[in-house]
């Protein structure tokens, strides 16, 4: 073996027994002190609370509710071209359809829709 390969391996010997005689004589971690980065952690304390009941719960408008649970109502929520077309009108065309009879409505809801696009297509002078 050539010298220069022996003075590599005595090196590296060297090197082992100061590293085994640091971690024999300085324990790692240290015994003392552990809090790292994060000193004065406490654990945190979750949040019990209890179950929500129904006394929790305070509906105060009534008449809202037995609206948004009217068969009707429920109709137009789920019909999208007609929800579309109502969040499109103004206010003029709103307070005409709030002002409407009941013959009005009827006669309206038998409308088919030729004839809606016949009156469509009449002009102001007709």
């Amino acid at each position: 073996m050539s010298p220069k390969y022996k003075w590599l391996l005595i090196g590296a010997a060297a090197v082992v027994l100061v590293g085994l005689a640091l971690a024999f004589f300085i324990p790692w971690p240290p015994a003392t002190n552990l809090q790292g980065t994060l000193g004065g952690v406490q654990k945190a304390e979750k949040l019990q609370t209890r179950q929500i009941d129904r006394e929790d719960v305070v509906l105060t408008d009534a008449d809202l509710q037995n609206l948004l649970q009217n068969d009707g109502i429920q109709k137009i929520i789920s019909n999208k071209e007609l929800l579309s077309a109502i969040r499109g009108m103004d206010q003029r065309s709103i307070t005409a359809l709030t002002t409407l009879d009941p013959q009005t409505i009827t006669a309206l809801q038998s409308v088919d829709k030729q004839s809606i696009e016949a009156l469509t297509q009449l002009d102001a002078q007709t």
